[in-house]
């Protein structure tokens, strides 16, 4: 497949000069923001000035010369990727704009130059996966888009000795055009896609010509589609991640802002049913100290705002605003816990404090099950909790996205989770099978004791049911799991609660005492079915993974796993106690 132009159809499709109302969100207020950024300009500078390229969240590595576009000095596929969208450019753009230094414009332009030559006549037969990715390509477009009409705006007189480039580059954007509109590279329903049909319509708005029109009705007719699959009715992003979730609400968000109603047609109504109720998950989501819960392929980091301009009138807005400042500002929201049985969350909390004592609050998160394929983590039924300014049972992560690293497969699979690990039964080969193997067969939202019951097949021939039952009362998480199989097999059952570094787990025959430095302390304890062992192992060996955690991408540190055994079972029916000695 090549998408390169003839001169004939070049002739027929030119790009938008000069100022207009339909370029000013989507490209001039948007080219205007990240041509000041200070990051931008600092990263830009020790770029062209010393060498260093600095993809974040990568460190910066030495870097002398544009042309080996498939290297790849930090072992990681996100930062080929990340290299091959071109996302330095913004960084000579923020930096010519400071210094005024046409060098940086040329680097710039050899750059460009140097990646197009080599692979704008490629195929998507061509070995490296980051040529025509589906999410680079849209990205990478995206950057030229930017690049062009910076210099036509901001440095004329650079733009008329270079005219011959700017056609060449403008010919590269009605190609990447030509993939993008092409319905077999199209990532139908995953976040990739809807950066790809976002990207299109930004290429059809900037083109004028018949194919720019063509473009814009497959984009519009795309994104109309992904919103529809990408949120369940309870206002919930599908691809089981908080950190996703915001990303892609934020890109419809974007959308919506950047275009008028003449172009998107009823999108904004269509946006208008759901978008409350998804503003209204990443209030309840966000944990006491303000960051996301590292559940599924999230970062344990802040999150930024970005939603007050949409929703600054409703309460939605100020529900939200109180829980991303931790109280100091907004109104405090009127429902203490949620669940949302068809997107598989329940999220429970003892209060909304005071900004004085917030992030001393209870924060409980049950993940039920996954709503898609995207982003999926072997991680139903799994429970995290928060309570009194510190972790206590937690998940484990994102890493990183390289699928054969041991610990990216320890984090995506059922040991990296607080779920149970159990013999003889295993995921069905057909992933559909685990869409609908989970279901919330009861709940409660109630403010003193809520609970939610879970029915977990996804482990053929086995049986799983989970309760979690929170008093806030009396601080006291309980945990019931009854587990059983038709074929009468018997089995081992371990049960795993995972804990960060910072605790010191005791055990006492069948009691065990977890302590913090802070002086808190969290006692377990059984009751029904009693374990045979109880063991606690921490870190990894080599490429064994026992418990880790990672917080941020690319970074991993040692956590620790409570193991509970039960041998040779033909069934399980225990609950585990939670209850805080000591808490403040």
């Amino acid at each position: 497949m090549n998408y390169l132009l003839t001169k004939k159809e070049l002739g027929s499709i030119s790009l938008k000069c000069g100022a207009s109302l339909l370029l000013k969100f989507c490209v001039q207020e948007k080219l205007l923001l990240l041509s000041t950024n200070s990051s931008n300009k600092l990263l830009g500078e020790k770029l062209f000035s010393k060498n260093c390229l600095e993809l974040a969240p990568f460190k910066s590595v030495q870097f002398f010369e544009w042309g080996d576009w498939e290297q790849n000095p930090l072992k990681n596929r996100s930062w080929q990727w990340r290299l091959n969208w071109l996302s330095f450019l913004p960084y000579l753009i923020a930096y010519h704009r400071a210094s005024g230094d046409e060098a940086v414009l040329d680097s710039a332009l050899e750059a460009i130059q140097s990646w197009l030559k080599t692979y704008l006549e490629t195929d998507n037969s061509y070995p490296f996966e980051f040529i025509w990715h589906d999410h680079a390509t849209a990205l990478r477009a995206e950057q030229l888009v930017f690049f062009t009409y910076y210099c036509h705006e901001f440095a004329p007189a650079w733009a008329k000795k270079h005219s011959d480039f700017l056609t060449y580059l403008e010919q590269a954007l009605m190609v990447h055009g030509q993939w993008l509109a092409e319905d077999s590279f199209y990532s139908h329903h995953t976040n990739h896609g809807l950066e790809q049909a976002r990207v299109l319509l930004l290429l059809g708005t900037v083109f004028e010509g018949e194919q720019s029109q063509k473009w814009l009705q497959i984009a519009i007719k795309r994104i109309s589609s992904e919103l529809e699959f990408a949120f369940t009715e309870e206002g919930v992003h599908v691809e089981n991640s908080p950190a996703y979730h915001i990303f892609v609400f934020k890109v419809f968000l974007g959308i919506i802002k950047d275009y008028p109603e003449e172009v998107l047609g009823d999108l904004a109504q269509q946006f208008n049913q759901f978008s409350a109720k998804a503003l209204s998950f990443v209030t309840n989501i966000l944990r006491p100290d303000g960051r996301l819960p590292p559940i599924g392929d999230t970062e344990q980091l802040p999150t930024s705002d970005g939603y007050k301009e949409m929703f600054g009138h409703r309460l939605e807005y100020q529900y939200f605003l109180y829980s991303h400042t931790q109280g100091k500002q907004g109104v405090k929201p009127p429902i203490l816990n949620k669940v949302y049985p068809k997107s598989g969350y329940a999220i429970f909390r003892n209060e909304w404090p005071a900004k004085e004592h917030y992030q001393k609050a209870f924060h409980l998160i049950v993940k039920v099950g996954c709503s898609s394929r995207y982003h999926h983590q072997q991680d139903e039924g799994h429970i995290s909790l928060y309570a009194g300014g510190e972790d206590w049972l937690i998940d484990s992560g994102l890493y990183n996205y390289i699928n054969n690293d041991p610990v990216r497969k320890y984090m995506r699979g059922r040991p990296g989770h607080n779920v149970p690990i159990i013999s003889h039964a295993s995921y069905s080969k057909e992933f559909e099978h685990r869409l609908s193997a989970w279901k919330v067969s009861e709940f409660s939202e109630s403010d003193t004791k809520p609970h939610i019951k879970m029915q977990l097949d996804v482990l053929a021939p086995v049986s799983h049911e989970r309760t979690v039952t929170f008093d806030s009362q009396t601080k006291i998480v309980e945990v019931q799991d009854k587990i059983s199989a038709d074929d009468k097999q018997s089995r081992n059952i371990t049960l795993q609660w995972h804990f960060p570094k910072d605790k010191t787990l005791s055990i006492n025959n069948n009691q065990v005492l977890v302590t913090s430095d802070s002086g808190n302390q969290l006692a377990i304890e059984f009751e029904g079915d009693t374990p045979d062992d109880l063991s606690v192992v921490s870190g990894r060996k080599e490429d064994r993974v026992f418990s880790c955690i990672s917080y941020k991408a690319n970074q991993v540190e040692p956590s620790q796993l409570l193991r509970v055994v039960f041998r040779v079972r033909n069934q399980l029916n225990v609950t585990t106690r939670f209850q805080f000695k000591k808490i403040s």
